[in-house]
């Protein structure tokens, strides 16, 4: 089966493919393209938020939301990668915050 898109035709075809899909603008259009490649596609999808977390690029609960899965789900695959959690809180007040969970009173 010959190739449905190729390089020498991509700007043609996107334009193409934008007029032809009615949508507003070729990024509109490569939009929609790569949330139908991720859809069908979940480990590329899981993938790409973890690059894109790692890359300072979005915040750890919208990888959650690109991955597809659960906030623990995603915290195994980034320790399993080696990828640094960044905690938003100064480290002051995480280590205040902790203080305070030891603070209490233990359950029975």
């Amino acid at each position: 089966m010959p190739a449905i898109v190729t390089s020498d035709l991509l700007e043609p075809e996107l334009r193409a493919v934008t007029r032809a899909g009615g949508y507003r603008t070729d990024s509109e259009t490569i939009g929609h393209a790569l949330e139908t490649l991720l859809v069908a596609n979940r480990s590329l999808r899981v993938e790409a938020a973890v690059l894109l977390y790692h890359d300072g690029e979005v915040t750890l609960a919208r990888a959650v939301g690109i991955a597809g899965m659960d906030s623990e789900g995603l915290k195994d695959v980034l320790a399993r990668k080696g990828v640094a959690r960044v905690v938003d809180e100064a480290p002051a007040d995480v280590l205040a915050g902790a203080e305070r969970v030891n603070e209490w009173p233990s359950r029975p």
